[in-house]
């Protein structure tokens, strides 16, 4: 992906066919798709993006091990997507659910938790 669109979610000329092309890959391997969302944030469609990451963290019970790694990267991004299209409130909110994995084990999970609590420490 990144070398056919220059970014692994594509760039603003070419996000469209980089969010085409995972919508049928993800299909055909049953993949969890995550990235369409970031492709509309590529392509400056924050409200989209938002949409789809608090619609996936509704599925995100569904991921077994990755459930929690779900939870907190969705919550973190649908707080980041809808801060860039303006709405603190839902920024807020779901940078707030983010940061309830502050304490987790995953460095990684941790990590987004701490990033999600510093945006709305921000945004309060």
């Amino acid at each position: 992906m990144r070398r056919q669109y220059g970014q692994d979610v594509g760039t603003i000329n070419n996000w469209r066919e980089a969010l085409k092309t995972y919508a049928i890959a993800l299909q055909r391997i049953q993949g969890f798709p995550v990235y369409i969302a970031h492709c509309y944030r590529t392509g400056n469609e924050y409200n989209l993006a938002a949409q789809v990451f608090t619609e996936l963290f509704e599925l995100a019970e569904t991921q077994g091990d990755n459930r929690e790694w779900y939870q907190c990267f969705l919550s973190y991004n649908a707080g980041m997507a809808y801060k860039q299209a303006g709405n603190s409130r839902n920024a807020y909110v779901w940078f707030s659910r983010a940061s309830r994995f502050i304490n987790n084990n995953d460095s990684a999970i941790s990590y987004y938790a701490r990033q999600a609590q510093r945006e709305a420490n921000q945004i309060n």
